[in-house]
């Protein structure tokens, strides 16, 4: 039987399992933000960035995980919700000096999980008296 504590016991885990991921992602950031500086200014100066990543490449950390979820897509060609399928910018990856590092799509990874971690974690604070 699941009782209050245990209840408590698993969501104080995933609150910190959460947070630690998104400090993990931190550090990565910090490390090698110059290769997702690099990335966004070679798309600048190109194109201009669809509604919401227009603000998103401008927040530095915060916004780090859209705009490099935007490049994985773009990149993958995949449709995207603010960038018609007929826009030039998906030819962006076609040059082959740009590319999706290794550490952007444990960026990624480590923010969906944390995410997934959080929720979780407000689901169980839920369930507590």
């Amino acid at each position: 039987m699941i009782n209050n504590q245990m209840l408590a016991h698993a969501a104080l885990f995933f609150g910190l399992a959460g947070s630690g991921l998104i400090f993990l992602s931190f550090l990565i950031y910090v490390v090698k933000r110059q290769d997702y500086y690099k990335l966004v200014s070679s798309y600048t100066n190109k194109y201009d960035f669809p509604a919401p990543y227009s603000f998103y490449h401008m927040v530095g950390f915060f916004g780090a995980f859209p705009v490099i979820r935007f490049f994985i897509k773009l990149s993958q060609k995949k449709k995207m919700y603010f960038l018609d399928h007929t826009n030039p910018a998906y030819s962006f990856f076609d040059d082959n000096r740009l590319k999706i590092h290794s550490w952007m799509k444990l960026f990624t990874f480590l923010w969906l999980t944390a995410t997934a971690c959080l929720v979780f974690f407000a689901f169980l604070g839920l369930l507590l008296p």
